[in-house]
């Protein structure tokens, strides 16, 4: 609709002197107007309508109904005055054609001019692909980044997961137009950019932790509201600039691989939560003070000691 729209005036289309196969099926329209049949009257050749419905006025390549009939005027090929190709005596292009058989219309398909036409069509087509494929591959790295970035905000924030793809939509109304290039919105990709933005987080504060002087941990044993029992560790250590920093580290399943919540369990996740950090760093440990936590012998904080054989561990214990 839109290339016949644009190539005839406005004024055609209102009046309905146009007549097209989409036309005029939008329209409900099955023959000429009854002037363009007095116009008509006595003359051996004669427009047909249902030559507009013919397969013969349908182009398969382009997927055009091409045949345009103007009253008054004559026929044009959409494909050809589109792409501005001059055929024999500018009939179809430009002062319409009024040979009225469908020999003519026949002929028209098969000639020099039309296949021009077409391959202009198919050849814009092929460059507006390729222009939009440099276009993605232009922003691609920067669509991602900011995708990224809203991603990370919402986490930030404490809002669902499944917001972003909304989040995207409203930042890309607003004109961040490049995202509309960010096809990757179904929820196995959108569960991948999560994850991946944990794991560089993780990955960061390990590095930050490893290479400060020392680093502390603070552990406690809590109850979710789905009664399972889990536990949550921080990390306090110094930046480059000396300045403490707490991070949180993990939250972990304590009977995921047991049948009880143990001195021995207790140390088997906090070592699993700790293995990417540097042992000999470990400068203190703050825990309630459950005897599962502090017994001398077999608590976490004693298992720890001996595991990591620092024996001068600085524990805290935190009473309520």
């Amino acid at each position: 609709m839109s290339d016949i729209t644009g190539c005839f005036d406005a004024e055609d289309l209102r009046l309905g002197v146009l007549h097209n196969h989409q036309l005029c099926r939008q329209r409900n329209c099955s023959n000429i107007s009854e002037d363009d049949k007095e116009r008509f009257k006595g003359m051996k050749d004669k427009f047909q309508h249902k030559w507009l419905n013919d397969e013969m006025s349908f182009c398969t390549a382009t997927g055009f109904w091409w045949l345009v009939y103007k009253e008054g005027i004559g026929m044009y090929s959409i494909i050809c005055k589109k792409h501005n190709i001059l055929t024999s005596g500018l009939n179809f292009y430009v002062t319409g054609a009024k040979r009225y058989k469908r020999q003519a219309v026949e002929q028209h398909t098969n000639s020099v001019n039309h296949r021009k036409g077409i391959t202009s069509e198919m050849t814009r087509r092929v460059s507006v692909f390729h222009k939009e494929h440099e276009e993605r591959l232009r922003v691609g790295e920067e669509i991602q980044i900011k995708a990224f970035m809203a991603a990370y905000w919402i986490m930030k924030e404490e809002i669902p997961s499944s917001k972003l793809v909304s989040l995207l939509s409203l930042t890309q109304q607003l004109g961040v137009h490049d995202l509309k290039y960010f096809n990757h919105k179904g929820q196995g990709s959108l569960q991948e950019i999560f994850l991946l933005i944990v794991d560089t987080l993780y990955r960061n504060i390990i590095a930050d932790a490893n290479s400060s002087m020392a680093y502390s941990l603070l552990v406690d044993e809590v109850t979710d509201i789905s009664v399972q029992c889990q536990m949550v560790t921080f990390l306090q250590y110094t930046d480059s600039s000396a300045k403490p920093v707490v991070k949180f580290l993990s939250v972990s399943n304590v009977l995921e691989n047991s049948i009880t919540a143990n001195s021995e369990t207790l140390h088997k996740v906090l070592k699993e939560a700790i293995k990417d950090l540097d042992d000999k760093l470990l400068s203190g440990i703050v825990t309630d003070g459950a005897s599962t936590m502090t017994g001398k012998k077999n608590g976490l904080t004693a298992r720890l000691k001996l595991s990591t054989q620092m024996s001068s561990l600085s524990i805290v214990y935190v009473i309520d």
